[in-house]
């Protein structure tokens, strides 16, 4: 069996840091990240604070997150794309990586509320201090 390939077998983490700084400075506020098949975050760039400060910082919510990573990987493995609302309110829609057939890992882009009171909900849940959700 072939070893697994990552997306850095193909681009360095410099260059990719190049291309999601570019995309980055005209789409301020939505995440994008690359995440291997094993789910572990190559890169990504706008990474909300709900995400990074509260939702991966948190055992119980981080598990949350990590389960909705599988649940994406898995259903890519039969379709193009999935737009997902993950099971801590934020939606990303998300797409295989495919090199010379074979799946080297998955873009996200995303984190976002879509519905309107989401946001407040948790900035008034006391959880968050004032300012502290992007």
């Amino acid at each position: 069996m072939e070893p697994k390939k990552s997306i850095l077998d193909y681009l360095t983490l410099g260059t990719l840091e190049a291309i999601f700084d570019s995309y980055c400075t005209d789409y301020e506020g939505i995440c994008i990240a690359i995440n291997d098949m094993d789910e572990n975050i190559i890169i990504a760039r706008n990474f909300h604070t709900i995400c990074s400060n509260f939702h991966r910082a948190n055992p119980e919510t981080e598990k949350l997150c990590i389960e909705c990573n599988k649940y994406i990987t898995t259903f890519l493995e039969t379709n193009d794309y999935i737009e997902y609302k993950c099971k801590n309110g934020l939606v990303d829609i998300a797409f295989p990586l495919i090199v010379e057939e074979q799946r080297i890992g998955t873009f996200y882009i995303g984190q976002v509320f879509v519905e309107g009171d989401q946001k407040t909900q948790f900035q008034q849940s006391g959880i968050f201090k004032s300012g502290e959700i992007n």
